[in-house]
Formats: structure tokens, sequence, C-alpha cells
């Protein structure tokens, strides 16, 4: 991780953790939290994944405006060591709610269909639920640092 002078992210969390999972648990099988349209389940329903064990994690902030790959660039340039399982990114959410609704999206990275991709979760305004959207780890959208984003991923980077 080289963060320095100009940097795109800050570390602001170290403490945190992703329990054991089984990985059987998707973004789809956790209604009791997240809002889905019709097109997302069609679209982005993953499968059961290996077990992992729990995980430490590193929260960062966006400090200036970025594309995905620049955010995630700066911590590593292998986005596979960045990457989550769905299981382990709901585990995050259901145990971090309160890390979570503070208003702004966060970005994790997770594997679908062989293929690194970001979820972006969002506290809907019940601050009970939980939107999603999907996109590619290219797409050349810059996203806005004064919403106050967040970038959750594995600590072993």
């Amino acid at each position: 991780m080289n963060l320095s002078e100009g940097n795109i992210l800050r570390l602001i969390s170290i403490d945190m953790k992703v329990k054991a999972v089984s990985g059987a648990e998707t973004f789809v099988h956790s209604k009791e939290f997240f809002y889905f349209t019709p097109s997302f389940i069609n679209n982005y329903s993953g499968g059961v994944v290996e077990p992992t064990g729990e995980t430490a994690v590193h929260g960062f902030i966006l400090l200036r405006n970025a594309t995905f790959r620049e955010m995630f660039e700066e911590i590593s340039r292998n986005f596979d060591s960045l990457a989550f399982t769905e299981n382990q990114i709901v585990n995050f959410i259901r145990n971090n709610r309160k890390w979570m609704n503070r208003g702004a999206v966060t970005y994790f990275l997770f594997k679908y269909r062989g293929h690194v991709v970001v979820a972006a979760i969002f506290p809907k305004p019940d601050e009970t639920s939980f939107g999603i959207d999907v996109y590619d780890v290219n797409n050349p959208t810059r996203w806005f640092h004064i919403l106050g984003a967040f970038i959750v991923v594995p600590a072993n980077t």
C-alpha cells in the first residue's frame, strides 16, 4: 500500500473484521436488509463459494474524485487480493451497520462469474436497509469524494 501526498484514499479504520462464513449466503439471500430491483436479481444473483475464515479489513475514505480503478489501485494492483465473497460482504454489513449507516456509499470488490466487480452499497433513508449497485471495475466514471464514499478491503493486501 503506497499512501502518500496527493492520496486518493485515507485509511480510517483498521479494527474491523469479517467473521468466518460458509460461502452460501449471497446478496440475493440477504433480503432482510437489502432492497433489490428485479434487474439486479436477474443479473447478479451469485452462487455458493468456498467457506472463508475470519478476515481483518481496512476501511478508507475517498479524498478526491477518482475512478474505481484509481481508488483500488492505490491499495493494490492485484484486484483479486482486494476482493471479498458476497457472503463476506453480507457478513460485514450485518455486523457493522453503524459503520455502514454514515450516509454515504461504501465500495467493495467481489468476484462475479470470474471477473472482479464493484459493489456500491448505500443506506436507505430508513437506516435499516441498503441498496446495492454493481459496476465494472473499469467503469470510466469519476466518483465524487464530496459525498463521503468509503472503501473496504481485506487487510491482507
